[in-house]
């Protein structure tokens, strides 16, 4: 929602919501030994409250800036299994040992049915820049850049012993 008060300025407060609705999916097979099946997700609400000054260029046209705060609350998570040692230790078997050591980073222990999540919530600014002309007596057309930043930490808690060794019990992030 945005009005206008006073001769140059406005004020807006919006709702935007982001989620994944597809990728963030790796997998890897190795001769139909599966050693990755990564699947990663997010979403986050922000709620932007925004004042600014509008100078008008021309009758049609205008310019205009504003500063202001935002909350947030969102996170993303991180689910499956990497057994890229498991793909290392097969392939190192077979005497192919040029071609196990591209897999050499994998976690050791392997991480299996991990599932761990990261959320968070807080308060921060944002601030836009903008044009916009008419192009109907009630319709404008706009460009617009707006940054919205959000900073946080979040606690996650791992849930298998390759995760707790490789990333950590309880990763911040």
């Amino acid at each position: 929602y945005e009005s206008d008060f006073g001769k140059y300025f406005f004020w807006r407060v919006a709702a935007e919501y982001t989620q994944k609705i597809s990728g963030g999916v790796t997998k890897a097979d190795i001769a139909g030994y599966n050693i990755v099946d990564m699947t990663w997700g997010f979403s986050s609400i922000v709620i932007p409250a925004t004042v600014g000054i509008k100078l008008n260029v021309t009758e049609d046209a205008a310019i205009y800036m504003g500063a202001g705060l935002n909350y947030f609350n969102g996170g993303w998570s991180l689910n499956g299994s990497n057994n890229i040692k498991g793909g290392y230790d097969i392939l190192t078997a077979a005497g192919a040992g040029a071609v196990a050591n591209l897999l050499s980073d994998g976690t050791d222990p392997v991480t299996t049915r991990e599932h761990v999540r990261f959320r968070t919530s807080g308060i921060a600014p944002n601030f836009l820049i903008g044009t916009q002309a008419r192009v109907t007596d009630k319709g404008h057309v706009f460009i617009e850049l707006e940054t919205i930043m959000s900073a946080a930490y979040a606690v996650g808690k791992t849930q298998s012993v390759g995760g707790a060794t490789n990333l950590s019990p309880f990763p911040a992030y």
